[in-house]
């Protein structure tokens, strides 16, 4: 309370209702991925960008582009930013390397008991800062490079599973478009009769034991 001891204007002070502010959405299109963050709002024109990333198969998330087109993004997941209308945004994806990497091999044969084995494996369409390497179980027997690898696996007596794949040179198996492992398995099957068993004998002493290329 307070009092007016002579002529005064007054002016009307205004504070702006919640009900009546203006609020932008903010839509996350996850442009050919999925798992698009949820969309957000802002009643006064500032946002901070998700930072919850969408996935795609075969592709490495870049960031976020106002055009649905673009080959590099505007803005990163966790940026501050001005808005001042409704906005969609598309997320930006750089295709991986490898997405169509072809791996050639045999993927199954049948020996005699102690022939001996090179497993030979060639790719296509694999960059030259990746290898094609052979593996048994979780251990690689093998490096190559791009194009191929060849991998002594010696004298077969039982039944074993190999698999070739692409690498980087960290050792990480690589993935496809479809964001599968580049991997194929070779299955080596051996006849272990007792015939065959009994022409392995006679052939080590003479020192003439089988070899074949897979």
């Amino acid at each position: 309370e307070f009092n007016l001891t002579k002529d005064a204007e007054l002016f009307a002070v205004w504070k702006q209702n919640v009900d009546s502010q203006t609020v932008y959405t903010l839509v996350y299109d996850a442009n050919g991925g999925v798992n698009a963050p949820e969309s957000q709002t802002s009643a006064d024109g500032y946002i901070i960008l998700s930072t919850d990333i969408p996935t795609r198969e075969g592709y490495t998330f870049l960031g976020w582009a106002k055009n649905k087109n673009a080959d590099a993004p505007d803005l990163s997941p966790g940026t501050r930013c001005t808005i001042k209308a409704n906005v969609t945004l598309y997320a930006v994806w750089s295709l991986n390397p490898t997405a169509n990497a072809v791996i050639n091999v045999r993927t199954s044969a049948t020996v005699d008991y102690k022939t001996s084995i090179i497993l030979t494996a060639t790719g296509s369409n694999i960059p030259e800062d990746y290898s094609l390497a052979v593996y048994e179980g979780s251990v690689m027997l093998e490096c190559g490079n791009n194009t191929n690898v060849s991998c002594n696996l010696g004298q077969m007596t039982t039944n074993k599973t190999y698999s070739v794949k692409v690498i980087d040179s960290k050792g990480v198996v690589q993935t496809d478009k479809n964001g599968d492992e580049l991997s194929k398995d070779v299955v080596i099957n051996v006849n272990t009769d007792f015939f065959t068993r009994l022409i392995a004998f006679i052939r080590t002493l003479f020192g003439m034991l089988p070899k074949a290329e897979i």
